[in-house]
């Protein structure tokens, strides 16, 4: 019985080999038929049909085909992905990619390309599917945002007028950024008023300014921190100095006169004759300057009376044992 099974079994695959090879109802080999059957020819890929063609299992011939449903294999979500910052390099975030509320696995269900993605603004991702979820494609964006701006040292002082300010330049950091400066009458970081200048024009002459500065905001930076140093305009410089008598507020000093010498800067007063008197003294209105002898010199740089406007000199002196005075007004003008 056993070898009887053999033998069918022998007969039935010579059978199908000959219809295989000679084709079904070929009359060689009267046994053969077709044996139809929907063989897929083109596999179903997401938001695309497949096809179905109906094929004999023995001889593969071939008749009618018929669409197959696209798969339902589709990515229809990417996660939000969160902002960065700039950091000089390739930024590559974590990508979650979704079917409905299904995470799918980053390489098996899909790959991710990154563009834009080094410098500050936004990023693009594509998501393309693979495997079961070949021809499902998305594309997602992310945020670079700028990175902090760099420290930089404080200005320093390298010349001042009564009305200018010029420093030294600050270093530059090494990161590609450079520095500005601004300047303001208060601690206040200005919002407006960076420039990369190093001289302050048009200043008020004995006025305190903070000097500012910062790396400069660029592509990829923001504005760093702002440093400050506090200088001071000279009051006045190359100032001139003039002179009018005021003879008749005060007693005549009789055979006694003023000389004016000197620079605009500078200027010496000489009470002639001197000897006649016993001693002579002078002093400016309003201060604790004061001298004696027969001349006195008046400097502009003087803090003490080199405000823009008019002051008072007062020289006195004692002729026979009465005193004697004459004032001088004198004008600081820029």
């Amino acid at each position: 019985m056993k070898k009887l099974v053999n033998l069918l079994g022998i007969i039935t695959l010579i059978v199908i080999i000959g219809c295989i090879m000679l084709g079904c109802s070929s009359p060689e080999v009267s046994s053969c038929a077709h044996n139809w059957d929907w063989i897929l020819t083109q596999t179903p890929k997401a938001n695309e049909e497949g096809v179905e063609t109906y094929t004999c299992l023995h001889c593969g011939q071939t008749g009618t085909t018929r669409p197959v449903s696209a798969s339902a294999n589709v990515i229809s979500s990417v996660d939000s992905i969160p902002a960065v910052t700039y950091t000089g390099y390739a930024i590559t975030p974590a990508i979650n990619a979704r079917n409905g509320t299904t995470l799918l696995i980053l390489n098996i269900d899909y790959i991710v390309g990154f563009t834009d993605n080094i410098n500050a603004g936004t990023a693009t991702v594509a998501v393309t599917g693979i495997g079961n979820y070949q021809g499902s494609n998305r594309n997602a964006i992310f945020t670079i945002n700028k990175a902090a701006g760099a420290i930089v040292n404080t200005p320093t002082l390298a010349s001042k007028t009564n009305n200018s300010i010029t420093i030294n330049a600050v270093a530059a950091p090494g990161n590609g950024q450079t520095v500005e400066y601004a300047r303001s009458t208060s601690s206040t970081v200005p919002n407006t008023g960076w420039y990369a200048d190093l001289t302050f024009n048009g200043l008020t002459g004995g006025t305190a300014y903070y000097i500012f500065a910062r790396s400069a905001s660029n592509y990829n930076y923001n504005a760093g921190t702002a440093f400050n140093t506090v200088i001071t305009t000279y009051y006045q410089q190359n100032l001139t100095i003039t002179f009018t008598q005021i003879i008749n507020a005060a007693p005549l000093i009789v055979n006694q006169t003023i000389s004016r010498t000197g620079t605009n800067k500078t200027i010496i007063l000489t009470v002639s004759n001197p000897t006649q008197y016993s001693n002579i003294e002078w002093h400016v209105t309003g201060t604790n300057v004061s001298g004696s002898g027969n001349s006195f010199t008046l400097d502009s740089s003087n803090p003490a009376y080199d405000r823009i406007g008019e002051h008072f000199l007062t020289v006195e002196v004692w002729k026979d044992g009465k005193p004697y005075n004459k004032t001088i007004i004198f004008t600081v003008t820029p």
